[in-house]
């Protein structure tokens, strides 16, 4: 029984992506990786710039179709359906509040409150629908002012102190 998109090619299931850049494209290889890893069937997963292309077959089958492939050939529909609808960034910044006198400074004591919005709404001007900028709890960071993470990269940030220069950091989330 065919898997819907993908074609079944010389013993084997295959389905192409096309995507704006390669960085995407690698993302989402290596997400394919983890998950061949949890279904212990390993595909061949190609990728360059704009272009990403699975097989999957059973070697040990005589590399023909088997419900292995299908299986993984659906959970690989799976994920790329929510990769299309999740965020391609998320910024997470720190708006932990320590009690006043505290040993550690914190970063909301820090206007981290201000900062993020100011970054939030200066991503939303620029039209990144697909980076999400969010408040976190403590990040430990602490003693060098606001922070914040953007992922995937795991990019450390120290904001600005004041709101203009935070809502530039929005030109680094492209």
């Amino acid at each position: 029984m065919p898997v819907s998109g993908w074609d079944e090619v010389d013993g084997g299931l295959e389905r192409s992506w096309s995507f704006d850049d390669m960085a995407e494209a690698a993302r989402c290889a290596q997400r394919i990786a983890v998950l061949c890893d949890e279904h212990d069937h390993h595909a061949d997963v190609t990728f360059g710039w704009g272009h990403l292309k699975v097989r999957t077959t059973t070697h040990d089958a005589g590399h023909t179709v088997t419900g292995k492939d299908r299986a993984l050939a659906e959970a690989v529909d799976a994920l790329m359906a929510e990769a299309s609808t999740s965020f391609r960034k998320h910024v997470f910044v720190c708006l932990h509040e320590r009690p006043e006198g505290a040993q550690r400074p914190s970063c909301g004591r820090r206007g981290s409150t201000e900062l993020m919005m100011a970054l939030k709404r200066s991503a939303k001007a620029m039209g990144l629908g697909d980076v999400r900028v969010q408040k976190s709890g403590c990040l430990d960071r602490c003693e060098e002012g606001p922070s914040a993470v953007v992922y995937p990269e795991a990019t450390w940030w120290t904001l600005p102190d004041d709101v203009e220069a935070a809502a530039a950091l929005a030109e680094h989330l492209r």
